[in-house]
């Protein structure tokens, strides 16, 4: 099994456990209720921690999310608001360098 094929296998459980156990209905309502806070602070602290490098790590972190991902897990990341923790920032961002490696 290759990388990227496991980070798939892996995301899309993580995506289907979450949409499995959390109503829609319920996962809309926490995501609408923290989202615009928690984006802002998220922005803060990924923007202190990478100083002048924040839009070129951040592009890497959403292409590597968007690449392995895919949309049913960018979905559960947006309504679950994890997109928005500095640390799913950091893991996205650490897939997208090892992948740049490769």
């Amino acid at each position: 099994m290759n990388r990227r094929s496991f980070f798939q296998l892996v995301t899309g459980l993580l995506a289907g456990t979450y949409t499995a156990c959390v109503p829609k209905v319920k996962r809309d309502m926490q995501a609408t209720e923290i989202k615009e806070v928690t984006y802002k602070q998220a922005e803060k602290i990924m923007r202190k921690e990478w100083r002048g490098e924040y839009d070129k790590n951040l592009a890497i972190a959403k292409k590597a999310c968007r690449g392995f991902g895919g949309e049913p897990f960018n979905e559960f990341l947006e309504n679950s608001n994890l997109g928005n923790d500095p640390e799913t920032i950091r893991a996205f961002y650490s897939i997208g360098r090892a992948n740049m490696e490769v």
